[in-house]
C-alpha cells in the first residue's frame, strides 16, 4: 500500500479539500497515512476497501478513515465524492482525543453533504476571512461527527510490535544518516533474521522502504518549497547526488528536477491568482498488512 506524507505543519490550513472522480470499473491507488480523512459520496455508487474489509458505498453516504488505516475507493458507477485530510494535530490542538478514539466507518447522513458544500463554497469563493472561516466550519464538523461516531480506540490489526517499531524508526530518523545495522540494532534482532521477517510482512526489504520514505519527503519538498535537487537530498538523508536521482526516478517514476519545476509551475500560477492549493505527491510504494497485499497493483520490492 502507499504511505503518504501530508506534511501540512508549514501551509496556511491544516487541511487537504478536493473533489474526487472515479469513473466506473475503476479505482483509485489504496493509501494510508496519520491523518483521518473523511470522505462524503455525493453521486454513484461503488466501494470500498477498508483495512481487510469491504463496503458498499453510494450518495449520501460518509466513509470515515482512521489514522493508518489502508484504504481505496472503486465504482460500479461514476462515483463523486469530497474528499476532506484534517491534519491529527487540528484536532490535538482542539481538545479532540484523536489518539484515543476511533470512527464508525461508513455512515449515512444528508446532513453531512450540505456541510462539505459549505465548505468547498469556502475555498472556491474567497469570502473575507475565508481561512479563519474555512477552519471553524471545519473544527464544527469534526465536533458533530467526533461525538456522534467517535468510540473508545480498540486496538486494530497491526504489523508484528518489531516491525512497527522499525517502520517508526525509519520514519522518524530517515533525513539521518541511517543504515541497515541501525535498523536492526535498534529493534534488538539479527540482521539476517529481521531482514526476512520485514520482507516477510511488508513485501519490501528495509533498504527500499528508507529510500522509499526519504524519496517522498524528498518530493513533498520539491513540489512544495523553494529548495534545490542537492538540497533536497541532503535533508532527506542522501549523500550522493546521482544514487538519489537513480533511486527517485525509479521510486517516485520522475527525475528529482521534474519535479522541481512543479515548485516554480505553482508560484507563477499563484502570480496568476489561480488556486492551486497544495501539491500532494502521487507515490507508488505499497506495503502489505496484517497479512494482506496491496489490491492496486503499485509498486512493490522485487
Amino acid at each position: 500500500m502507499k504511505y503518504e506524507n501530508h506534511m501540512l505543519q508549514n501551509e496556511p490550513l491544516p487541511f487537504i479539500f478536493h473533489f474526487d472522480v472515479v469513473e466506473a470499473e475503476c479505482g483509485d491507488f489504496g493509501n494510508w497515512h496519520e491523518n483521518p480523512e473523511f470522505l462524503c459520496f455525493v453521486n454513484g455508487s461503488g466501494s470500498l476497501l477498508y483495512n481487510r474489509n469491504s463496503y458498499e458505498v453510494a450518495a449520501g453516504d460518509l466513509v470515515i478513515i482512521n489514522p493508518d488505516c489502508f484504504h481505496a475507493v472503486s465504482a460500479t458507477d461514476r462515483v463523486e465524492y469530497f474528499c476532506l485530510i484534517v491534519d491529527a494535530d487540528f484536532f490535538r490542538e482542539n481538545g479532540i482525543p484523536i489518539d484515543a478514539i476511533s470512527y464508525r466507518h461508513c455512515i449515512r447522513s444528508a446532513d453531512v453533504a450540505a456541510d462539505f458544500k459549505k465548505i468547498a463554497a469556502l475555498y472556491s469563493e474567497k469570502p473575507p476571512y475565508y481561512c479563519a472561516k474555512i477552519r471553524a466550519a471545519v473544527l464544527k464538523l469534526m465536533i458533530a461527527l467526533t461525538e456522534r461516531y467517535a468510540a473508545e480506540q480498540t486496538k486494530q490489526e497491526e504489523f508484528p510490535e518489531s516491525i512497527e517499531k522499525a517502520l517508526l524508526f525509519i520514519r522518524e530518523n530517515y533525513a539521518q544518516d541511517i543504515t541497515i545495522d541501525d535498523i536492526v540494532k535498534h529493534v534488538g534482532f539479527s540482521r539476517a533474521y529481521f531482514s526476512r521477517e520485514f520482507k516477510r510482512n511488508t513485501d519490501v526489504s528495509m533498504i527500499t522502504y528508507l529510500n522509499y520514505i526519504r524519496c517522498s519527503q524528498a518530493k513533498a519538498l520539491l513540489c512544495n518549497k523553494n529548495v534545490t535537487v542537492s538540497e533536497a537530498a541532503a535533508l532527506c538523508g542522501f549523500k550522493n547526488l546521482s544514487y538519489f536521482s537513480k533511486i527517485y526516478q525509479r521510486l517516485m517514476g520522475a527525475l528529482p528536477s521534474d519535479d522541481g519545476r512543479r515548485f516554480h509551475d505553482r508560484m507563477k500560477r499563484l502570480e496568476n491568482n489561480i488556486d492551486v492549493g497544495t501539491y500532494m505527491p502521487k507515490e507508488r510504494f505499497t506495503l502489505k498488512k496484517g497479512g494482506q497485499g496491496c489490491p492496486c497493483g503499485a509498486l512493490q520490492d522485487k
